[in-house]
């Protein structure tokens, strides 16, 4: 479709320049595989990430600095299971029922609601730009 040619032309440019900075080896690059890295540098451009992310999340990680708990790892590692209290459990070192009891705590102090789709991703992305501006950083502070 000729009318589609200069995003494809932009996807291209893109594919490129990012596929040279993560795979210099590589002799081809496709949009598909560098869109969501794309997104996650991009997207929030002009915004510190404790402007964009979600507020629960933000709290979490003040509420464990402040009373030495562990609620911002656990709804992380819950996430990356997939939501899987079983295996969140495993990774955590910790029997199931705590981890019910811990998220069940997270969900009181913050308001999130994990049923709600939307709410979910949204805080998943939280995390992702976190870790993509490697924040927190030792003193707090983002890098």
């Amino acid at each position: 479709d000729l009318h589609a040619l200069s995003a494809a032309l932009h996807q291209c440019e893109i594919a490129l320049h990012m596929g040279v900075l993560r795979d210099s080896s590589s002799w081809y690059f496709k949009f598909d595989h560098y869109a969501f890295p794309y997104l996650m540098q991009h997207g929030y451009q002009g915004f510190l990430p404790e402007q964009i992310c979600h507020p629960a999340v933000i709290q979490l990680l003040q509420y464990d600095r402040e009373h030495e708990t562990q609620l911002y790892d656990t709804l992380k590692i819950y996430i990356q299971q997939q939501y899987n209290a079983s295996e969140c459990a495993r990774k955590l070192y910790i029997n199931r029922s705590s981890l019910l009891k811990r998220l069940e705590r997270i969900e009181q102090l913050t308001g999130i609601r994990l049923p709600d789709v939307s709410e979910r991703t949204y805080i998943a992305l939280s995390y992702l730009i976190m870790e993509e501006n490697q924040w927190p950083g030792e003193d707090g502070a983002w890098k």
